[in-house]
């Protein structure tokens, strides 16, 4: 969000909501067709219904005039849509999306792919342990790296990112 939303020092450049997917809504909108037609071209209607991500995506995406990111087709080992990593001092989730990577902590991080130089796995060692450490280097080299994930998702995640065309440093998967 530009500007993004503050909670007194705290600020927030990413709305984050976790919806229900069976869950249904209906929504009715207080202003006239004229006035819906003429202020958000056809994106809202008076009676909107439907799942309530679906309607609450078309009501801030008309409003806020943003884009709304949604979990990609990844499906980790255990069939999430993330994976259960840290990064820094946080642990958190790693939502590999269809254009970037979302972790999800107290303040997200956004790393769209464009922005990627190169991508390394890298596993600590000998095969004996139970994690492995996944690291994004990013344009002005900052390198951003997500620890102690499953080794479970090793496989997964390399295939993941071969398929988006990511350059992989260390190209044994």
């Amino acid at each position: 969000m530009d500007p993004p939303m503050r909670q007194g020092q705290t600020r927030y450049p990413i709305l984050i909501l976790i919806l229900n997917k069976e869950e249904s809504m209906e929504a009715e909108v207080a202003l006239s067709e004229e006035k819906l037609e003429k202020q958000y071209q056809g994106k809202l209607t008076q009676q909107m219904n439907g799942p309530i991500y679906e309607v609450l995506s078309r009501v801030m995406k008309a409003v806020a005039s943003k884009k709304i990111v949604v979990p990609g087709n990844y499906r980790s080992q255990r069939g999430g849509q993330c994976i259960s990593c840290s990064y820094k001092a946080n642990h958190g989730m790693l939502f590999p999306l269809e254009k970037g990577f979302l972790f999800v902590h107290k303040l997200a991080l956004h790393v769209r792919f464009d922005e990627v130089v190169a991508v390394n796995f890298s596993r600590g060692g000998t095969g004996t342990y139970r994690s492995f450490d996944f690291e994004l280097e990013v344009k002005n080299n900052i390198v951003h790296i997500f620890q102690s994930m499953d080794k479970d998702e090793y496989s997964r995640l390399y295939d993941f990112c071969s398929a988006k065309k990511l350059r992989i440093r260390n190209n044994s998967p």
